[in-house]
């Protein structure tokens, strides 16, 4: 299970989009969640979103912070996830 913010700027979701079809086609069982509008640490709790000067990169300033909706949803499905495979 991949869970990605779609806005994030520090690890961008696109390649590991890429990397996780290539495993897909590949056979393996992964399953990718992207999250619109999430930032780097979607599920970190009350994070305001922020930019990180001291890891700017190439003139890239990460952003991260909290996105509720996001969380909220990630957190159901590790849960889900864990219990799932706990199970086996």
């Amino acid at each position: 299970m991949v869970l990605l913010g779609e806005a994030d700027n520090w690890t961008p979701a696109e390649p590991c989009q890429a990397f996780m079809k290539g495993a897909q086609e590949r056979g393996a069982s992964v399953a990718v969640q992207v999250y619109p509008g999430a930032v780097h640490a979607f599920d970190s709790p009350s994070l305001p979103i922020h930019g990180i000067k001291s890891y700017r990169e190439n003139g890239v300033i990460p952003i991260v912070g909290t996105n509720e909706a996001a969380r909220t949803d990630a957190r159901r499905r590790v849960r889900d996830f864990l219990a799932a495979q706990l199970q086996h």
